[in-house]
């Protein structure tokens, strides 16, 4: 996540109706991420780039590529090694057989819903690490077996949130009365906006958790600006006040007093950038109740969580952006 504040990208979605936001999500098709190969050797992430640009060029092909960040599915590669050989001298090698594993999964949970083997993918190199490395360049996703398991990814993703919806809905609730906004937020991501159901049963339980996240966080950012300033009625508090407003949620309860301390310090202080304070007056004026700017907030939100050391089970599945 950038240190550039999703809010601030918040405020430059694109707006669109609602009517043609739901009639679009329910054409698309499933957006699926390639994801870091798991593997006993560690290999580069320069060399691993082969292998990366190998599964878009199959997710492609597909129908169900992206580089964005609003997919909650991916193709996760895994290594495990048949045989291996190795020589030692004065130039050294490494002969191995290797299977490769392709897992659908979600990116929140790490479910997952199919898995195809690639096997008997022979290297060589002059380590371990350097024929697996290798290897990348050895690996055939261009079959037609491998296309069809792509193929049928979609019906057996959104058949399983078909199935769960309500159980990921249920543990997304409990985890709202707990006030763990940022966890629910991600539970409800999880879901594919493609699967039956999701407008009804999920998008608005999102916009609800959001909403509640959205105040609680503008009410504790106001409280630090206003408190930056009240330790330092100066041009370095004013500074330091505006860098935690700028990060602050737009269209909350907080907004009016977070105008309030904008206007309190421009009256005391006139050797300030005006135009920025403009900038953040306006931004906090604003207010963004549109669906699809919602759900885009939500799922910054969500990637920020997945991306904290502490959130264990996202650090397996590690996805290209």
């Amino acid at each position: 996540m950038s240190k550039v504040s999703f809010f601030q990208r918040f405020v430059a979605v694109v707006t669109i109706s609602v009517g043609c936001f739901l009639s679009a999500s329910a054409q698309k098709p499933l957006a699926i991420l390639p994801a870091h190969v798991k593997c006993d050797y560690q290999v580069s992430e320069k060399a691993e780039t082969q292998l990366r640009d190998k599964m878009l060029s199959a997710l492609t092909s597909a129908g169900l590529a992206t580089v964005g960040r609003d997919a909650s599915v991916a193709l996760w590669p895994s290594i495990s090694v048949v045989n291996e050989q190795t020589t030692s001298g004065i130039q050294s090698s490494a002969t191995m057989e290797l299977n490769y594993t392709f897992t659908l999964v979600s990116i929140s949970s790490g479910v997952a819903f199919d898995s195809f083997v690639v096997r008997g993918v022979k290297t060589h190199g002059q380590s371990k690490v350097n024929a697996v490395a290798r290897s990348f360049a050895s690996i055939d996703l261009g079959t037609p077996e491998f296309q069809a398991f792509l193929r049928g990814a979609q019906a057996k993703v959104l058949n399983y949130y078909k199935q769960n919806m309500q159980q990921v809905v249920a543990k997304a609730q409990t985890s709202i009365k707990n006030r763990q906004y940022e966890e629910a937020i991600s539970m409800l991501l999880e879901v594919p906006e493609e699967t039956p159901g999701y407008t009804a049963k999920v998008l608005p339980v999102l916009e609800r958790v959001y909403t509640s996240y959205a105040e609680q966080t503008a009410a504790e950012t106001l409280q630090q600006a206003q408190a930056a300033w009240a330790a330092a009625p100066n041009e370095e508090g004013a500074e330091q006040a505006a860098k935690i407003l700028e990060s602050m949620p737009v269209g909350t309860k907080a907004s009016a007093g977070a105008r309030q301390l904008v206007t309190e310090i421009k009256t005391r202080l006139k050797s300030l950038d005006q135009r920025r304070w403009d900038a953040i007056n306006n931004q906090l004026t604003r207010e963004h109740r549109e669906r699809m700017s919602t759900i885009q907030a939500a799922r910054d939100v969500a990637v920020a969580y997945a991306k904290r050391p502490t959130v264990h089970v996202h650090r397996h599945v590690h996805v290209w952006y």
